[in-house]
């Protein structure tokens, strides 16, 4: 409802921590906000593969395999639409932590099957080449949490530290967007201190 989604905004902004569960092609696939410190992180559980019994998809399932056997247009079989829907889904909801250039935000694909190949080559670009982490399986790099930890720390700096060498660059004093992180606040108070002095 449009109060929760209110309330959690709220949470969020007002530096508080919150949950927010959905699942992919539900309402909060598409048209909600969250940007910044509305979503740090996005755990997806598993692949989103539409209902497999809905008659629209067993249709479009027998239309492609026919259409796929013919050498007339060149269509992806039943199965490859299946995964492709799949993986569309899961692209869509991946994307909700970063939702401008000074966002970031942490992905966890929680299943086996991302460790296979084919799976990885259908992750979006920026996901592939922008600082994953492989498999957490190994112990020596330490608890889930602590990597969590440290990934959103070292962003959180990074960012922070790219809008001030664009601002002084500039010779502005650059809002961030959205709410400001305590990292961001802690910066503008020293900055505010060393320009009173």
């Amino acid at each position: 409802s449009t109060a929760f989604v209110q309330r959690y905004y709220e949470c969020c902004d007002g530096g508080n921590k919150a949950l927010f569960m959905a699942v992919c092609r539900g309402k909060a696939s598409e048209g909600m906000d969250f940007k910044d410190s509305r979503a740090r992180a996005v755990l997806c559980f598993g692949l989103p593969f539409p209902a497999l019994m809905d008659p629209n998809v067993r249709l479009k399932r027998l239309y492609n395999d026919d259409a796929s056997r013919s050498d007339i247009v060149p269509v992806l079989s039943g199965g490859e639409w299946y995964e492709q829907q799949a993986f569309r889904a899961l692209n869509q909801a991946v994307g909700r932590c970063l939702r401008h250039v000074n966002d970031f935000g942490a992905v966890m694909l929680l299943d086996r099957r991302f460790m296979k190949k084919k799976a990885q080559d259908a992750l979006p670009k920026w996901l592939k080449t922008d600082g994953v982490i492989p498999a957490l399986e190994d112990e020596r790099k330490g608890s889930i949490e602590r990597q969590m930890k440290r990934f959103l720390d070292m962003a959180q700096q990074h960012v922070a530290e790219k809008l001030k060498a664009r601002s002084s660059k500039h010779g502005i004093k650059r809002e961030p967007d959205g709410p400001r992180t305590p990292l961001q606040q802690s910066e503008l108070k020293t900055e505010q201190r060393d320009s009173e002095t």
